[in-house]
């Protein structure tokens, strides 16, 4: 059986600046959130991140609105790494798939985007 690509939506939260990548349906969470972990400081080259400076970056679903910290969905918590599937997360429904880059300075004591932990 084929294994479908499906195209997702990342956009830096509160920018317009987006770009969209392919990826298998069988992708796991963890293996989505680790690409785009490494690929917002070479793809998105508006913001010329420095990975010393900026090495926070969290990946949010877009779409969750009214959430735990606030109407805006770009401060709604961050994706938690998993081996859940995209097939299995969203069933199929492809249409509307997309999520926002959220980082954050270590020299912030209090990040304006939320609490802010390193991924280890």
């Amino acid at each position: 059986m084929p294994n479908n690509k499906i195209s997702v939506l990342f956009r830096f939260a509160y920018w317009h600046h987006k770009m969209e990548y392919d990826f298998p349906e069988e992708t796991t969470i963890r293996e989505l959130i680790a690409f785009m972990q490494k690929r917002a400081y070479t793809d998105f080259e508006f913001f010329k991140l420095d990975p010393k400076e900026y090495p926070y970056i969290k990946i949010i679903e877009m779409g969750q609105y009214n959430n735990v910290n606030g109407y805006d969905q770009e401060l709604a918590p961050a994706m938690e790494p998993s081996d859940e599937t995209l097939k299995q997360r969203y069933n199929g429904k492809y249409q509307q798939i997309g999520f926002f880059i959220r980082y954050s300075s270590p020299l912030l004591e209090n990040p304006p985007l939320g609490k802010v932990e390193p991924n280890l």
